[in-house]
C-alpha cells in the first residue's frame, strides 16, 4: 500500500541483473509480483500471474521457444551473490521493449541473488477520483530529494 493516499498502487522495477545460464552471461529484470499486474499489462501468453512468487520466473515467448522451455520447468540460474539457484517457470509473456532481456524474476529474488537494490523505474496508479494535478502535487515534494528522477504520465 502506497504512503501517499493519492496513489492506489506503486510498483518498482529493476533492470539488468546478471546471471549465468549454461555458462553464458544473461540479464534479467525484476518486478514486485504482488503489484506489477495492477499497473501494467505484461501480455502473459501462458501461466497465471498469481503463481509468480519468489523462486519462480517469467520468460518471454522468444526465450521459451528458443530454449524449448515450458511452464513448470525448473531452470538453473547462477547468480553473482548466491551461485546456482533453481527457478521455476510459471509464465510466458510476449517479448516486448520494456522487458527485452527475456527473464523476469521477483524483486525479492533480484535483491538476494542478482544485483543492486536500486529501482530503475517505479510505476504508479492514481487512486480513484484523484486528478493528475493532485498526484503531481503529492509526489513532487517526495521527488525533490532525487534530482535525477523524472515524473511522467502515460502521455509523456
Amino acid at each position: 500500500r502506497p504512503v501517499q493516499p493519492e496513489l492506489q498502487v506503486v510498483s518498482p522495477i529493476r533492470f539488468y541483473g546478471e546471471f549465468k545460464l549454461a555458462g553464458e552471461t544473461k540479464h534479467n529484470d525484476a518486478v514486485d509480483p504482488y503489484t506489477f499486474a495492477e499497473v501494467m499489462d505484461i501480455d502473459l501468453r501462458e501461466g497465471n500471474v498469481v503463481d509468480f512468487l519468489p523462486g519462480t520466473m517469467l520468460v518471454s515467448d522468444k526465450v521459451a521457444e528458443d530454449k524449448g522451455w515450458q511452464i513448470g520447468q525448473r531452470v538453473e540460474m547462477t547468480f553473482p551473490r548466491t551461485g546456482a539457484q533453481l527457478m521455476e517457470i510459471v509464465g510466458v509473456y510476449h517479448d516486448d521493449a520494456l522487458f527485452g532481456n527475456g527473464y523476469i524474476i521477483t524483486l525479492d529474488d533480484y535483491s538476494e541473488n542478482a544485483g543492486d537494490d536500486l529501482h530503475y523505474l517505479v510505476l504508479a496508479k492514481r487512486a480513484p477520483g484523484v486528478s493528475d494535478d493532485a498526484v503531481r502535487a503529492a509526489v513532487d515534494p517526495i521527488l525533490a530529494g532525487y534530482p535525477s528522477v523524472t515524473l511522467q504520465d502515460q502521455t509523456e
